[in-house]
């Protein structure tokens, strides 16, 4: 399993699943973390769990039910998962407070593509940049009541430099500045900006080589009653 796939786990959902097909773990409180969710140009599904059981026995439990199947550790996360029928079923745990486990189910198309390479930044939206960024990457998720995009670029401009363009694109369009953690550190930079019903989150920071931008733009939804 590449590296990409292991990073690419961490997101959200989609595909409806029965629960005999990929059973939450042994006594282990489950909700829906989102509807839908575009990543890499697949459509992923995810379910967050609680359980009162080790994350050892967790990932026994889906060997015991799978049969041969590959653990990955990514601390503090274990990852245990299998390909079938052009999905791809993954179990992301970690230790939970002590007082157990807690983790994601997560279910993806075109497993064969991921693995090999294939999949790359889907074309949704665009999003404003200081000149000479890269795009690293940019994903989609939504569900009920909101609908979110979060990109991630790179430049090598200072956090600076990248926070005051972002400041005076929004400002100038009207949204306000709800948190700024400007003189927290000069390494680190996080700005909540807010309009309406939208609401933009950007994080930026200090690389050894650049500084990396990750941007995630939500958007709620208001339900008719």
């Amino acid at each position: 399993m590449n590296r990409l796939l292991l990073c690419v786990l961490f997101f959200t959902v989609s595909i409806f699943v029965a629960a005999d097909d990929f059973p939450a773990p042994p006594k282990a409180h489950v909700i829906s973390v989102s509807s839908k969710a575009q990543v890499l140009g697949m459509t992923m599904s995810i379910r967050k769990f609680e359980s009162p059981n080790t994350p050892q026995s967790v990932i026994e439990f889906y060997q015991s039910l799978w049969g041969e199947a590959a653990v990955t550790d990514m601390p503090p996360w274990q990852m245990v998962g299998r390909s079938r029928g052009g999905q791809f079923y993954n179990v992301q745990v970690q230790s939970w407070n002590g007082r157990g486990s807690t983790g994601y189910l997560s279910v993806s198309d075109a497993p064969e593509k991921l693995e090999d390479g294939e999949l790359g930044p889907t074309s949704f939206g665009r999003f404003p940049r200081m000149g000479g960024s890269e795009l690293l990457d940019r994903q989609r998720h939504q569900d009920l009541l909101n609908s979110s995009e979060t990109y991630v670029f790179k430049n090598n401009f200072s956090v600076q430099g990248n926070s005051q363009y972002y400041l005076n694109h929004y400002q100038n369009l009207g949204w306000n500045v709800r948190q700024d953690t400007k003189d927290a550190t000069p390494y680190v930079r996080v700005i909540l900006l807010r309009k309406g019903s939208e609401q933009l989150n950007l994080t930026i920071r200090n690389l050894d080589r650049g500084t990396e931008i990750v941007a995630n733009k939500t958007e709620g939804k208001v339900l008719n009653d």
